[in-house]
This record gives structure tokens, C-alpha cells and sequence, in this order.
């Protein structure tokens, strides 16, 4: 009888020691055993548990996101479903979200929220000459990521202080875009403002075989800076307004 207490108590302690060492199983050791899975993000300066922890730097594409914070729940982890708090704080990213992993290739987001500068509108907005100041929010209540594509998601995106500077400097007002996954897994949505010097009335479609918008662009009033701006921005209409249009293959993300 009294082995089989001993032998118990081993167990118990083993186990212990087991639970113990995973809650503080260095999270920088994770990263290096990942090596490439982590596609075009990388993360450098890795600290803390595999639990909680944090990279002072992660970049994605070679651009600089900032410090990276995340918090996991190892209860989770046991239900084949682990649930990561995320946190990234940078001087021109920042974002929070919680993301629940179901495999490597495939997760959910729950009140994803991120910030980032206009300027990285340019490459899509395609418009010559000049360049989106401004800051663009993104807020997503939801969303389920496979392979990197949105198979579902709905959500917003404000551009704050919309403007342009370049050839011709105005501003534009607020700028909001709604959207959501259809079911044929495209991304639809309607361009709206949000009052200002602009009334902006527009729609998109986004799939991975391609994408599509259009915007009809009206000054609200007199406006000198903002009728020069708009001469840089689609077609001219005879009420002052101006259509623009944009289609291509595939939306460029830098």
C-alpha cells in the first residue's frame, strides 16, 4: 500500500513538473523549432513563455510592424483549439485582436481592430501623382482565416483625416468602407463618407481571381484645392464631379 502511494506521488510530481515546464516552455525556442511556417512574418528579439511572451520587433514583408504581445490560454490549448490574445504596438501599426487557432492553415479573429497609415492605400488607389495621408482603421468583429484568405468576414474601415499631398494637397473628410464575404467567397462592400468637403458614393468586389471599384466623387461647395485634386482622379464629369474606377488581378498588399 505504501508503494503505491509512493508510486502516485511520483506520477503526481511528474506530471507536475510536465505541466510546469510546458506553462514555461521558452517561447523563442518555439519560434526557431517553426523555422519558415510563419511565412513572410518574422519575429526577432523573442522573449517570455510560449503563454506569454513577446517579440521586440516583428516585420512582415521586410517592413517594421513594432513590438508584438501575445497571451494564450493553456486550457485551451488541452481543447485542440488554442486561444491567443494579440497585441501589436508600433509607430505606424498598431492592432489587438483574440484568434483562436484550428491548425496551422486555419484560424478565427474575434474584435480584430488595426491602424495603419494611408500612404499604404497608394499601390491599390493607383491614382499618379498623388499620395493618401491620413490614418485607416479597420475594425472585425469576426472572421475566419484559411490559408491566409478570408473564407468569412464582415467588418469596417474608416480612413481618419482622409487627404491627399503630392501635385495637389486637400482634404477629404472622413471615408468609410463596409464589407463582408459573399458566398461565393468573394469581399463586397459600399465606400460611403462620413460628411466633409467630399460625398463620396462607391462599391468594391474583392476575389482572389481579381478586383473591382467604382466611386462617384462630389465636391460639397466651392472648393479650389479639392476641384484640383480631383483633376488627378478619374474622369472628369460635367457637374464637377469625377468617376473613378479601378480593376486589377491582384491587389497589391505593399
Amino acid at each position: 500500500m505504501k508503494f503505491i502511494k509512493a508510486l502516485l506521488l511520483v506520477i503526481l510530481l511528474l506530471l507536475a513538473l510536465a505541466a510546469l515546464a510546458i506553462f514555461l516552455f521558452p517561447a523563442s525556442t518555439a519560434i526557431s523549432w517553426m523555422g519558415g511556417r510563419l511565412g513572410p512574418v518574422q519575429l526577432e528579439e523573442v522573449g517570455g513563455t510560449i503563454w506569454d511572451g513577446h517579440a521586440g520587433r516583428a516585420t512582415a514583408f521586410g517592413e517594421d510592424l513594432g513590438r508584438l504581445r501575445w497571451t494564450a490560454s493553456p486550457i485551451s490549448a488541452l481543447r485542440a483549439a488554442p486561444r491567443v490574445n494579440l497585441e501589436l504596438e508600433g509607430e505606424r501599426y498598431q492592432g489587438s485582436t483574440l484568434a483562436v487557432l484550428h491548425g496551422a492553415l486555419s484560424m478565427d479573429l474575434a474584435d480584430a481592430k488595426f491602424r495603419f497609415p494611408a500612404e499604404k492605400l497608394r499601390p491599390a488607389l493607383d491614382v499618379p501623382g498623388l499620395v493618401p495621408t491620413g490614418t485607416v482603421e479597420v475594425d472585425l468583429p469576426s472572421a475566419n482565416i484559411v490559408g491566409g484568405y478570408p473564407r468569412s468576414l464582415r467588418g469596417e474601415a474608416i480612413w481618419r483625416d482622409a487627404a491627399v499631398a503630392g501635385e495637389a494637397a486637400a482634404a477629404l473628410g472622413d471615408i468609410k468602407a463596409e464589407f463582408r464575404t459573399t458566398a461565393d467567397g468573394a469581399i463586397t462592400g459600399v465606400i460611403s463618407d462620413l460628411g466633409g468637403p467630399l460625398k463620396v458614393e462607391g462599391s468594391f468586389r474583392f476575389a482572389l481571381t481579381g478586383y473591382e471599384a467604382e466611386a462617384l466623387l462630389t465636391p460639397r461647395g466651392s472648393n479650389l484645392a479639392l476641384d484640383k485634386a480631383l483633376n488627378h482622379i478619374g474622369e472628369r464629369q460635367p457637374d464637377g464631379s469625377a468617376y473613378l474606377t479601378i480593376t486589377g488581378s491582384m491587389l497589391p498588399i505593399r
